[in-house]
């Protein structure tokens, strides 16, 4: 196991990154580790993943124009920004958007303590299956905000707004990078341990970032990305599928139509918002 500060690694500024065997080797630079004046840290990886962390251990992964997802360093927020579903959860609430608006087939979900609601654009009301506030399935109207369009990067503000960071954490995110330490596995595997995070990258791209008990894999091949967080798990997974569950509460789409449970009744539509 190797250490970022050993003398086989080259630096440049706050940049850090592979020795020259790996780059005989094929393999290329990776990982490049980067200190950011602005106080956070970036594990930039093959295939164009990036892994964004704090000193406080809020963290982003991101590949560019294919997904994004972050928690924050309380365990409080987490989120998946991807083109066939953007989640954001906080606290006890997880607002959905699955599939692309004005897309026939969009459809909104959003899991509350109370019950799971979930509507598609051209329903005037909204279903919502709750074994504590109805005990089955009813039809209610909602205001639209609250099934929020999510059209924005809220994976960048959460990762930003939600952590410390900033350039008085530039020095801490300097002594961190030096602290870390890569191995490359017989098997042609890259893992590196930073700031307490694990990071594993395997030949195939795929991707795991482990902070027991969260944890973020994706792969940059697939498109697919999963985030297991402390209140929450949620995926968008292959053939437009994915799902968000919070305690025994759900919400799972699919080309189909989308499924709703609150751990005791069920309730789902079809691909045009028919009840089924």
């Amino acid at each position: 196991m190797q250490s970022v500060s050993d003398s086989t690694w080259s630096c440049s500024g706050f940049g850090l990154h592979a020795p020259n065997s790996d780059l005989r080797s094929g393999s290329g630079t990776y990982p490049i580790i980067y200190a950011s004046p602005s106080g956070t840290i970036s594990v930039m990886l093959k295939m164009g993943v990036i892994v964004e962390m704090t000193v406080d251990r809020a963290v982003r992964v991101l590949c560019h124009d294919t997904f994004s997802s972050v928690w924050n360093s309380l365990g409080t927020s987490a989120c998946i920004l991807h083109p066939n579903a953007r989640i954001y959860q906080h606290d006890e609430n997880v607002f959905c958007n699955f599939g692309t608006f004005p897309n026939p087939t969009y459809k909104m979900g959003t899991i509350v303590p109370g019950g799971v609601f979930f509507r598609m654009p051209h329903m005037p009301f909204a279903y919502m299956v709750s074994s504590t506030a109805v005990r089955g399935t009813v039809a209610v109207y909602l205001e639209q905000n609250q099934f929020p369009a999510l059209s924005y990067d809220f994976t960048l503000a959460i990762f930003y707004a939600e952590s410390m960071n900033g350039p008085e954490y530039a020095h801490v995110c300097n002594e961190v990078v030096k602290k870390a330490r890569h191995r490359r596995r017989r098997d042609g595997s890259i893992t590196l341990t930073i700031n307490g995070i694990f990071i594993k990258q395997a030949v195939d791209g795929d991707v795991e970032v482990n902070l027991r008990p969260r944890y973020i894999n994706c792969s940059p091949s697939k498109g697919t990305i999963r985030v297991h967080a402390d209140m929450v798990d949620m995926a968008a997974q292959e053939d437009n599928k994915a799902y968000a569950v919070r305690g025994m509460q759900r919400i799972h789409v699919s080309r189909s139509g989308l499924l709703a449970s609150d751990g005791r009744f069920v309730a789902s539509i079809d691909h045009t918002g028919r009840l089924i």
